[in-house]
């Protein structure tokens, strides 16, 4: 049995002509916390917005668990284990981090009746579990607000995985963060995709290095480059458009 999670066929998407990706397929496996890097414009956050729906390409396949989603709604897609998160933490600054989760776990609720309702036993021990997980236990009662920037991303990191996906798209998610806080995440990261797999689009090339399991190299919306961080690294096409442009890298 393929233990592939999502593949992506021959997907070109054009913006008024424009031709954003071209021809782009690549397959992500169970478990796998595979990076998307590039230069600015290479399409790396646009292949995100067509795996979860929310742009359309010419032509070309996504298929989920073996289930062609193309034609799927946002929340379509979210229902049936796709989450995602976006470069700036959305979280709800004035409720507490428990409530946080709370509202995560109960997506169809309302938000007063998530707030007020009881949650169930399952509910309580999965929300326990991820704030371990995410070192934000000791901050259960704080408002969100009031957290570190590094802290609003775990946060928002738990909110996704006590919905139980099972493929996570994440743009950026140490923006903006020291080394520390930067290490905490992919170490955070690399737990996480022991039951759950990770996409990331990133920058920080010390950051992909460290953790990234496979590497994707896009450049003017096509595949340049793909395998483990070694191979691409040393690619000398991947050296000339992008690492050679400020991806410093010890070769």
């Amino acid at each position: 049995m393929s233990d592939t999670i999502l593949s992506l066929e021959n997907i070109s998407v054009t913006f008024d002509g424009f031709k954003a990706i071209q021809n782009v397929s690549t397959k992500i496996r169970q478990g796998e916390l595979r990076f998307f890097i590039g230069p600015n414009g290479a399409g790396k956050t646009t292949l995100l917005d067509v795996i979860c729906g929310k742009v359309k390409p010419v032509s070309g396949s996504v298929v989920f668990k073996g289930r062609k989603i193309l034609k799927k709604k946002e929340n379509e897609i979210v229902n049936i284990g796709i989450g995602r998160k976006f470069q700036v933490p959305s979280v709800f600054a004035s409720l507490t981090v428990y409530e946080n989760m709370q509202l995560s776990c109960a997506p169809r609720k309302t938000l007063l009746n998530s707030l007020l309702g009881r949650e169930t036993p399952c509910e309580k021990e999965a929300i326990g579990k991820v704030l371990v997980k995410t070192g934000l236990a000791d901050y259960k009662n704080e408002i969100a607000g009031t957290l570190s920037h590094g802290q609003k991303q775990w946060l928002e990191i738990a909110m996704l995985l006590v919905t139980g996906h099972s493929l996570l798209l994440m743009d950026e998610p140490v923006a903006g963060m020291g080394r520390a806080e930067t290490d905490k995440t992919g170490e955070l990261l690399r737990e996480v995709s022991k039951t759950c797999s990770i996409i990331v689009v990133e920058h920080d090339m010390e950051f992909v290095r460290n953790f990234a399991s496979s590497v994707t190299v896009l450049h003017e919306g096509k595949v340049l480059c793909e395998g483990p961080m070694e191979k691409v690294q040393n690619d000398p096409r991947v050296i000339d458009v992008y690492l050679g442009r400020g991806g410093e890298v010890d070769a």
